[in-house]
């Protein structure tokens, strides 16, 4: 090896660099176990998951849905009525075309 001819302080510890090495490998192995299985994972954040979803209208034109104030329109053309129950149809830029919904938020 690199030091075994050199005196006692700097001698090189195999055990310990053995740990080190079995150390670090298990760590980077568990890390990149974890990133294969979240890049498994179906997709859970985007427009699509919003689209026929419930929400509650707060005020004129704001609808609470998935804990979030939304901008938003019935797409008839209707007034929307604070405490009113909608269901998404589309999502338009930021703000979300709705629908009355004839079941309350509450119910599934």
């Amino acid at each position: 090896m690199t030091f075994n001819n050199v005196p006692s302080p700097y001698h090189v510890s195999k055990p310990l660099v053995l740990s080190v090495a079995l150390g670090l490998g298990l760590v980077w192995a568990f890390a990149i176990g974890k990133a294969v299985q979240v890049r498994r994972r179906p997709v859970t954040v985007g427009a699509h998951t919003l689209v026929g979803a419930r929400g509650e209208v707060r005020h004129e034109g704001l609808v609470f849905l998935n804990g979030e104030l939304w901008q938003a329109r019935a797409a008839d053309g209707a007034p929307l009525q604070p405490g009113q129950s909608v269901r998404v149809e589309r999502l338009d830029g930021l703000t979300l075309q709705v629908h009355h919904d004839r079941e309350p938020v509450g119910s599934a």
